[in-house]
């Protein structure tokens, strides 16, 4: 837990505006109180209540079998669809490292591309490629402020 700023001066007959910030990595309750103290040895509590929660999301399809697919360029599409069944929306990133990346990559994970549906948004769609980093976070960034 974060308040800002954590300490100041409030004038006569005036209003002070703080910010209470959670983040929390696990699933979690979390209950208890934000106290403020005042000069003069008071104490005011503030009563505090979050419950973190992580996403369920899952994928409807149970297997992607391609079949026999000729090389030399030809290609075979299939659909997934995920699924989030929470009350909150998820972030996810798509890993399509490389082996020499991702030791545990499958065999020919080089060979797909993921496009989105015709009518959906792209921006659940991220690599974990270090080079791209900057650029994911500064569109992470811009979807934030909108």
């Amino acid at each position: 837990m974060e308040v800002t700023p954590s300490k100041g001066k409030i004038g006569f007959d005036e209003s002070y505006e703080m910010t209470v910030k959670i983040f929390c990595k696990i699933e979690k309750e979390i209950v208890g109180d934000v106290s403020v103290m005042i000069r003069g040895g008071k104490v005011i509590k503030i009563p505090l209540s979050a419950k973190t929660i992580i996403p369920q999301v899952s994928i409807l399809e149970e297997i992607f079998d391609f079949g026999n697919i000729t090389t030399l360029g030809n290609a075979a599409t299939l659909s997934m669809t995920l699924t989030n069944q929470s009350s909150i929306k998820a972030d996810m990133v798509l890993d399509l490292r490389l082996p020499e990346e991702n030791p545990s990559a499958p065999d020919g994970i080089e060979c797909l591309d993921v496009i989105p549906a015709d009518d959906q948004d792209d921006s659940i769609l991220h690599s974990v490629h270090p080079e791209n980093e900057e650029e994911e976070e500064e569109q992470k960034k811009q979807t934030l402020q909108q």
